[in-house]
């Protein structure tokens, strides 16, 4: 995979700080809806990771989580790159199948440390910007599992 940072680049921020805020990047939300995940799906995954479920913490603000898609196990679903601070912001930047993709690479992994660094501590003003015009999508709770 080449990492196209212009691609990815987003910014993310809090809106409390005792409260988990869940975002998920442009391209990462056309990889969720080809794969059937929903945002329900990313919530609790990033809820989890939250409570300390994580699958690998891999430094720098990155970790690699197991999605479990409705009605499915965590075995056999996908993958995500999230960026991550406990109890602050998770944002998902990258997703792939197990079946496609062992790991990412090790040239994948400092850009997406690096990526986390800019967008872990980026000014809530930057927030706003990037979910008026789209590259940041704010994912909420649902009821009953569904997206709205």
């Amino acid at each position: 995979m080449t990492l196209s940072l212009s691609a990815i680049l987003l910014t993310v921020g809090k809106t409390d700080s005792k409260t988990l805020s869940v975002y998920k990047g442009k391209p990462f939300a056309r990889f969720a809806r080809r794969a059937g995940i929903s945002d329900a799906d990313l919530w609790n995954a990033a809820q989890l990771a939250n409570q300390g479920v994580v699958d690998a913490d891999l430094g720098g603000g990155v970790i690699k989580q197991r999605i479990a898609r409705a009605g499915e196990g965590k075995s056999g679903g996908s993958r995500s790159i999230i960026l991550f601070k406990k109890d602050d912001r998770a944002v998902f930047v990258y997703g792939f199948e197990k079946k496609d993709k062992a790991n990412i690479g090790k040239k994948d992994l400092i850009a997406f440390r690096d990526l986390a660094n800019d967008v872990l501590h980026c000014p809530d003003s930057t927030i706003a910007h990037r979910v008026a015009s789209g590259s940041l999508i704010l994912v909420q709770p649902t009821e009953g599992g569904k997206d709205a």
